[in-house]
């Protein structure tokens, strides 16, 4: 499985069965996980500060994971692209494939509502255990000191870098838990690999993803 698939998991509400992600563009969200996933891979690589990141390919050769070497085969054509275009290409139908991976590895079940004559498609989560556990251990490093692990650590960086820690945290727990996951971002954990596809991954959600919707909300 995937950053992304983990993060659409952790997301999933068992009691409404919906997406929680709370984002002006959820699939951006998805192509943040997959960019963190490529650039830990040495396949993808973040170059450049502020407006002028750009994000190149290192290494086309197939993905094992299949959602992300979906995300991949998009952006094969070797172009360097600005971050927002990269994030855009990778996170295309991101949240339907997440989606697709995770009722195909079991772990959750689809099925269509109607409401006032209007299908809408929700998810069952069926497997609580990997859910509970991936919260569990990303609350326990950012709340309890627990060490953060090659699964917990990506999933940290990437919450933090979508906005997203409040999936995991209440509102009273969030402001240690965001300088807790800044701490992680920036330890020795990992390999610098690692933790270099943690800040770039940031940087290139925040020009992506951020920087437009701070524009769209000043000039509206």
């Amino acid at each position: 499985m995937s950053i992304a698939t983990d993060l659409v998991l952790v997301a999933t509400d068992p009691t409404t069965h919906k997406l929680t992600l709370s984002s002006v563009d959820n699939d951006a969200i998805i192509g943040g996980a997959h960019l963190l996933e490529l650039v830990a891979a040495r396949r993808l690589a973040v170059e450049g500060t502020a407006k002028k990141v750009r994000v190149r390919v290192l290494d086309g050769s197939p993905y094992p994971e299949p959602e992300v070497e979906d995300a991949l085969a998009r952006m094969r054509d070797g172009k360097t692209r600005k971050a927002s275009d990269a994030v855009s290409r990778l996170g295309k139908n991101g949240v339907q494939n997440a989606y697709r991976r995770l009722v195909g590895a079991g772990q959750v079940r689809d099925r269509q509502e109607s409401i006032l004559g209007f299908k809408l498609r929700r998810y069952d989560v069926v497997d609580i255990v990997r859910r509970e556990d991936l919260i569990a251990r990303v609350r326990g490093t950012l709340l309890q000191g627990l060490p953060v692990d090659a699964t917990s650590g990506p999933l940290i960086g990437l919450l933090q870098a979508s906005d997203q820690l409040k999936l995991v945290t209440s509102r009273e727990e969030r402001k240690p838990a965001k300088a807790a996951a800044e701490a992680v971002s920036a330890g020795d954990w990992a390999s610098a690999g690692v933790k270099d596809a943690i800040t770039e991954t940031q940087t290139a959600l925040a020009v992506a993803v951020f920087t437009p919707t701070i524009i769209a909300t000043t000039s509206s």
